[in-house]
């Protein structure tokens, strides 16, 4: 055999014992690759000067260097194409070959977060919202549960309570073009890959970094008697920074958003006199603009402060001394504690490309074949490879033997599927009083030599947990992604009737205005009447000065006795992001009517806007008796779980129907060939071979070819049975 790299040969005279392999179930870079167990390399000139001269990384470690390299046969004819793997030099050159899926794996190097996704940024808004749900690519805003909707007492739903979620083909796409690769096979068409979504926490720290500023102030800035002005900043004070984002901005007096987001501000000054200021923020909403405050050294903070996009922060300073005061010192700082878009880069898990491909490769049970001409990856379903049309290879074999065990060692009596669990508390409970987890599923093989449980799959997504909201009453998932935090509480007086709708009084005359709550702020009632009790969207406020009142949507007036006064507290509640770093795939229903996913309902509310359409994002729907239940019959489960209500037909049902029956009638061959080089090239991963014997005409998939040289050559193919 020979050697060809940097267009020269090595000087070789040996053989480089290929093994050309598939293994199912196992990661990509071991499922089907063309590799040589180490050879040595002579130390001359001429092979040294080819490879480049390779040294070691340092002087303790292996040299480990990857170089382009064909292996041809004796006729000059290429068998191979990838790279050689230099693993030590000393008195010899020790080497490796790669080829097959080791070569095109190497490629997916570097993090998911690495990629460019900024142009599939989406502001999080209502219109945004609704107008993503019939798309079909990028990022969408399905309905879900991120962990905030169990406690909401009517069909309305804040903007908070959305999620963005890139389409799994974006990012394989992205991946895949980041890494100069193709992507072609049977996956491209497939329904639900085509429909998948993937779903991790957006709304996560590394984005609150990158949307905070702090500036300060180290040098006097004089404010003249009457005078009414705006601090200015040294924006190379120290510390001093501005998150890493371009959604901010800053001049010298002031902040900029140009996204929605929910802050905490916090300023400060020293002055050599007393000043009276404020932060001013000029796009709030009415009711959130702070307090003045007055003094020589002074710290204002504010929490919750909802800034709309284009919006400014500044500090203004007022001086009524009489005399011109000097301002010493001070600081602005604004911290995101949530951020209304979703940003490509931080919607991705935090993987590597390689672990994201193995993810959805090992999932959908596919079979993986490259191209290394034209850069091209195929994945095409192992389920489907029965019905491609098969290579006769009888004439070129011979059956030395045949195993019934061996290949399914690995394996066992029970072989599961299973996710990684989520943090959900009701889902712990349920995988710890159950035998099969939460979405797990089961291969199971009648074989006493087998184990009895053995892990096969175990997926690196998260499953969520299904529901029927009864409310919104449809089949929903929940994710711990948003936590409610309960702010600004007020006494509730007395409820009146005002035309069947409940009218909560509010005694005002203690407090400022900007404690009253905005329309559209979510809110906790806790009252002496039960019927009035849980999470609602405020409707209306009427601000009659020292007392006030207010609405919500959903409610009816519902007296408790004649006389009897209701009392209690109403909460402002705010979304908060949690650490909780899962990643979810779902199915995309599309842009439907409500009535679709719900029997009660036709319409529902983001804010106060009415909208009767949406799409759902599920992993495993519960029979409501709605057109979904008609219409979505394949969930992203892998087992049937006990439920009665579950339905849908699974992963393991619709990708993993081959390997049950194989598993459970373990045939392989152990087979001598002569393989012409044509026959040898067209043997693929991605087609099954015959072979008829006078007892027998079976359909094999290839598992391994070992030790491939020349046509005349002897070399071993190991054939498992499909059934």
């Amino acid at each position: 055999m020979m050697i060809k790299v940097s267009g020269g040969f090595l000087d070789f005279d040996g053989d480089v014992e290929v093994e050309r392999q598939v293994k199912l179930f196992e990661n990509i870079d071991e499922t089907w690759g063309d590799f040589s167990y180490s050879f040595e390399l002579a130390k001359t000139s001429n092979n040294m000067r080819l490879l480049g001269y390779p040294m070691p990384d340092n002087i303790s470690k292996a040299t480990y260097q990857k170089i382009n390299a064909d292996v041809l046969n004796g006729s000059g004819e290429v068998l191979y194409s990838g790279y050689l793997r230099i693993e030590n030099i000393s008195l010899t050159i020790r080497a490796s070959f790669f080829s097959g899926n080791n070569n095109w794996m190497s490629l997916l190097s570097g993090n998911m977060t690495e990629l460019e996704l900024s142009k599939y940024d989406q502001e999080q808004t209502e219109a945004v919202i609704e107008s993503r749900a019939s798309a079909y690519d990028g990022i969408i805003f399905p309905l879900l549960d991120t962990g905030t909707l169990q406690t909401r007492s009517w069909k309305n739903l804040m903007v908070e309570d959305f999620v963005g979620c890139f389409f799994l083909k974006t990012l394989f796409k992205e991946v895949f073009i980041n890494s100069g690769l193709k992507l072609e096979g049977e996956i491209l068409q497939d329904p639900i890959y085509n429909s998948a979504l993937v779903l991790t926490n957006t709304r996560s720290q590394i984005e609150v970094n990158n949307n905070t500023m702090y500036v300060g102030k180290n040098d006097n800035q004089v404010i003249p008697h009457t005078d009414i002005g705006a601090l200015t900043w040294n924006l190379v004070s120290d510390p001093y920074f501005i998150g890493d984002s371009v959604n901010l901005g800053f001049s010298n007096t002031a902040f900029r958003n140009d996204v929605e987001m929910l802050v905490d501000i916090e300023a400060s000054w020293v002055s050599t006199d007393k000043l009276d200021g404020d932060i001013s923020i000029n796009t709030a909403p009415t009711g959130h603009r702070a307090q003045a405050y007055s003094g020589t050294n002074v710290t204002i903070t504010m929490s919750n402060v909802y800034l709309v996009a284009g919006g400014s922060i500044q500090l203004r300073l007022a001086n009524s001394t009489g005399s011109s005061v000097t301002v010493t010192s001070g600081h602005l700082k604004v911290t995101p504690r949530y951020i209304y878009k979703a940003f490509g880069r931080s919607s991705v898990p935090l993987w590597t490309k390689s672990e994201f491909v193995n993810s959805i490769i090992s999932l959908f049970n596919l079979i993986p074949d490259y191209d290394p001409t034209t850069k091209t990856v195929t994945l095409n379903f192992f389920n489907k490879l029965k019905s491609k049309t098969a290579l006769d290879v009888s004439e070129y074999v011979d059956v030395t033997d045949v195993d019934y065990t061996t290949f399914i060692s690995s394996y066992g009596k029970n072989t599961t599927l299973s996710y990684e669990e989520s943090s959900d508390e009701d889902l712990r409970e349920y995988n710890i009083s159950s035998f099969y987890k939460y979405g797990e599923g089961v291969i199971q093989v009648n074989n006493d030599f087998l184990q009895d449980t053995v892990p096969v799959v175990e997926s690196p997504y998260s499953s969520p947990i299904s529901y029927i909201h009864p409310h919104l009453n449809t089949s929903i998932e929940r994710v711990n992604f948003v936590e409610l935090e309960e702010t600004d509480e007020m006494e509730i007086t007395s409820v009146t009737d005002s035309s069947g709708t409940p009218r909560f009084n509010i005694a005002k005359a203690d407090l400022p205005d900007e404690a009253l709550f905005a329309v559209g702020d979510l809110v906790r009632l806790k009252t002496t009447n039960i019927n009035y009790n849980g999470d609602y969207v405020v409707d209306s406020i009427v601000d009659a000065g020292s007392t006030g009142y207010f609405t919500v949507r959903g409610l009816t007036f519902a007296p408790v006795g004649v006389g009897v006064v209701v009392t209690g507290d109403v909460i402002r509640l705010v979304h908060n992001i949690t650490s909780d770093d899962s990643v979810y795939l779902l199915v995309n229903t599309g842009t439907k009517s409500v009535s679709y996913f719900s029997p009660t309902n036709t319409e529902y509310y983001i804010k106060s806007t009415a909208v009767d359409t949406f799409t759902v994002g599920f992993f495993n729907l519960i029979k409501n008796g709605t057109a979904i239940n008609l219409d979505f019959r394949q969930s992203l489960s892998f087992g049937q779980i006990t439920d009665p209500l579950f339905y849908q037909r699974t992963i393991l049902d619709t990708y993993w129907g081959t390997v049950d029956g194989i598993l459970n009638d373990p045939v392989m061959l152990i087979c001598t060939a002569h393989l012409p080089l044509h026959v040898y090239r067209k043997i693929s991963p991605l087609m099954p071979v015959f072979v008829k014997t006078m007892e027998t005409t079976n359909m094999y998939y290839v598992n391994r070819i070992t030790g491939y040289k020349e046509s005349y050559l002897p070399c071993t193919i190991e054939l498992i049975k499909l059934p």
